[in-house]
């Protein structure tokens, strides 16, 4: 009887290794590292230099985007910044980024900005992984009015004219009309467009005309005031007026002329002095069509006179609808002066009659 109690004992205890052993194969790699067979895939994440940038309309913000492999991730992303405002210029909007390599990107703001806080998404993705971090951006904008006139000097001769570009801006979101005075203008000199109004964030040609018999050389500053509603801006042209002696050319043509195939025309060419100028003026001419000529080539006539040039187009010249800029050049007295004009080359008409 007391044998056949110690049997069961030592069969029960073989069993209960029999378990671990089972146990200890069944979790087998224990002791291995991740990213093998049952590890976790490669990723990446995403680092921002700031959380949140502040902008203003006197400067730029940066910020550098890093991304952060994982699990073995050696791939290259592809990224971009979502969400951008109106009047938020990003630069670049669009990267991509290698394995814990990052991009340096800038902001700033444009005329059409207008305060307010936005949020905004960087986003990165290579094939199945992607990964986003959230950026707020903040616009800190007065509105208010630029103006700007280029060039911003003049220099013109008695008898000239000449004009300036004015550009009106609204910043922070300012639009509508604007109300613009020109003032200083000098005895002899006047300005067609000197009151008028404008729409905001367009350009206006401001035209200045020096009278040969009353204006008095110098210099002057010329002020250009833009209001609109409570705001107003300005900008000074300087204007020098000269008595040396000058002159201009002028083709006849206003903005172009036309040429058919085989054919010939002309046109006149017509030179003005100014402050006593006497000298002899060569004309010359270029950016011909292939297969159309000027006859003269080159035109040398008086201060105050004309000279005629024909125009000829061979059977072959290249039929040209949308037309060639000629190039007018005119020297004399050591002064060079150009204008231009468009030259069509036309395809004869053919009119058929019945018999």
């Amino acid at each position: 009887m007391k044998e056949s109690r110690v049997l069961p004992l030592r069969i029960i205890a073989a069993c209960f290794c029999l378990a671990a052993l089972f146990a200890l194969a069944g979790c087998g790699g224990g002791s291995s590292s991740g990213g093998g067979g049952g590890g976790n895939p490669p990723s990446f994440s995403l680092s921002l230099s700031a959380s949140s940038l502040t902008l203003t309309a006197s400067g730029s913000q940066s910020l550098t985007v890093g991304l952060v492999p994982a699990n073995g991730f050696t791939s290259t992303a592809s990224c971009s910044i979502q969400g951008t405002p109106v009047g938020v210029n990003v630069s670049p909007e669009d990267f991509s980024l290698s394995s814990s390599a990052s991009q340096t990107v800038q902001f700033s703001l444009n005329n059409a900005a207008v305060s307010g806080t936005s949020a905004l998404t960087v986003s990165c993705s290579s094939s199945s992984v992607s990964a986003r971090a959230q950026l707020s951006l903040v616009a800190q904008v007065t509105p208010g009015l630029g103006v700007t006139v280029t060039p911003a000097s003049l220099s013109l001769t008695l008898g000239k004219t000449g004009n300036v570009s004015l550009a009106v801006t609204g910043t922070g979101g300012l639009t509508g009309t604007a109300n613009v005075v020109v003032t200083g203008l000098p005895t002899g000199v006047t300005c067609p467009q000197q009151t008028f109004t404008m729409t905001v964030n367009t350009d206006q040609i401001l035209n200045f005309v020096v009278d040969s018999g009353t204006a008095v050389a110098g210099t002057y500053p010329i002020t250009v005031t833009v209001t609109s509603g409570t705001y107003s801006a300005s900008a000074t042209i300087t204007l020098t007026i000269s008595t040396a002696p000058d002159f201009s050319v002028s083709s006849g043509i206003y903005t172009g002329i036309g040429i058919y195939q085989n054919s010939s025309g002309g046109f006149t060419i017509s030179t003005t002095a100014y402050n006593g100028f006497n000298q002899p003026i060569a004309v010359s001419f270029s950016g011909l069509p292939s297969g159309v000529t000027f006859s003269p080539a080159t035109v040398t006539i008086r201060p105050g006179q004309s000279g005629s040039v024909t125009m000829s187009a061979s059977f072959s010249a290249a039929v040209n609808t949308n037309g060639a800029t000629i190039t007018v050049t005119a020297t004399g007295g050591g002064i060079t002066h150009q204008t231009t004009f468009n030259l069509e080359v036309l395809a004869p008409t053919i009119t058929l009659q019945e018999q």
